[in-house]
């Protein structure tokens, strides 16, 4: 299934949001309504709407996580990035990274620091990462849903500084386009995402957890409102 038109894993925190107040099904927020309006927009130009995104943070996420997942990653895990899995009767679909057994599991590689230490830092519980980090959360929920699968892990990694030359000369076996990944090879140390070994921080950082019944209840209704709004938007 084509990502034209569908509500995505990655974007779903988008119908997640709220209006003022308390937080109910009907009461959603500016983004819940500006997702619709893209969705039509995909549906009537046949292509889709891309997201405001840093080309190299994009870039250097996609190498990482082939990077990651021959290097640290081990057996244990299947990468499935390049699958699509899509919802039975909804306009939704997703992409997870990685799936084990009953856990479905995504890798982000952050581009700036604070990315990254604000995604670690929210591993204390489940709570406070669904608040520091509720595009992540809702993604890994939506994922579960598709996968029907009920745990779910998010992998957050950087490397270490002494790690980045042996980043940069592995390179040349990634099976993307090379030319989009070319600035890791020129740039210095500087410009690229790191951090130092044996300080506070370590490079690979895994949260667990049970996905609540309560919150793939509250996701597929609010998935399910949206296709409504959406099949009217496009009927008018």
């Amino acid at each position: 299934m084509s990502r034209v038109g569908n509500f995505t894993s990655s974007q779903v925190y988008r119908l997640m949001s709220k209006g003022r107040g308390n937080f109910t099904l009907d009461n959603v927020g500016a983004p819940f309504h500006s997702y619709i309006k893209d969705k039509v927009r995909e549906i009537r130009t046949g292509r889709p709407i891309q997201a405001n995104t840093s080309g190299r943070a994009t870039e250097w996420g996609n190498y990482m996580e082939e990077w990651l997942f021959i290097n640290k990653l081990g057996l244990n895990y299947m990468l499935v990035s390049k699958t699509r899995y899509s919802h039975k009767t909804l306009p939704w679909s997703g992409m997870p990274d990685l799936l084990v057994e009953d856990l479905v599991g995504d890798i982000k590689n952050p581009w700036t620091i604070n990315s990254f230490c604000d995604a670690v830092d929210s591993f204390i519980s489940v709570e406070e990462f669904k608040k520091v980090k509720p595009e992540y959360y809702w993604q890994l929920v939506s994922n579960c849903i598709l996968c029907d699968k009920e745990n779910a892990e998010i992998i957050v990694h950087i490397p270490y500084q002494d790690e980045l030359q042996a980043i940069r000369e592995s390179t040349g076996d990634y099976d993307g386009d090379q030319n989009k990944i070319a600035f890791i090879n020129w740039g210095d140390d500087s410009e690229l995402p790191y951090i130092v070994r044996d300080n506070h921080y370590k490079d690979l950082n895994h949260f667990k957890f049970k996905v609540s019944p309560e919150d793939k209840e509250l996701l597929t209704q609010r998935i399910t409102m949206a296709a409504e709004i959406l099949k009217k938007e496009l009927a008018a």
